[in-house]
């Protein structure tokens, strides 16, 4: 039902959310992905975004980010790149999940790195959640990233450095970390 977006303001509605939430940090890793999945579809909705976030989606989304299960990492970084591109969201998805979105740049899977850059841009661009990713050490791997193969992963991560360098303070730090070379690149 929720790939079914006719249905995402009734399972909303009727409180599955907490229940999804609970599925989805249960042993069972068939219940997990199923949960994860409908989660996920819930978070393609922008009207839910904010909602599914309240109800407690990011402890499930950590945990299950160090599945060995790719289709759930996969589910799980979609879900985190959904959830960042709400504005009152980004605060929360910042602390509570920027290091995890770090490993999922570094995951090797296009699919997942493409959306955790995605995830990355959107939050880079509020000035003050900067500091976090220079704290967990998340440039190197968009600097790496810029270069990618992937087109629209090559953008995010350009867009995230980009976000970045608009930052007066952090100029010293990119140049230091070598970001402007993939920038430069990324125009021709």
């Amino acid at each position: 039902l929720a790939s079914n977006r006719k249905y995402h303001k009734t399972i909303v509605d009727e409180g599955a959310i907490e229940l999804l939430v609970a599925l989805a940090c249960c042993e069972d890793v068939d219940t997990q992905r199923q949960a994860i999945s409908a989660l996920r579809s819930l978070c393609v909705s922008s009207d839910n975004r904010h909602r599914v976030l309240q109800k407690g989606i990011m402890d499930p989304l950590i945990l299950m980010s160090r599945s060995d299960e790719i289709d759930i990492v996969r589910e799980v970084s979609s879900a985190l790149n959904c959830l960042s591109s709400e504005d009152e969201n980004k605060e929360e998805i910042s602390y509570r999940a920027i290091s995890t979105l770090i490993n999922l740049l570094l995951s090797g899977d296009v699919f997942i790195e493409r959306n955790a850059c995605c995830a990355v841009a959107n939050l880079m661009e509020v000035t003050d959640m900067h500091p976090r990713l220079l704290e967990e050490k998340g440039v190197p791997p968009l600097i790496a990233l810029c270069s990618s193969q992937d087109g629209p992963c090559r953008n995010d991560a350009t867009r995230a450095i980009a976000n970045l360098s608009s930052n007066p303070e952090l100029i010293e730090t990119l140049i230091r970390e070598k970001a402007l070379p993939p920038l430069v690149k990324s125009l021709t």
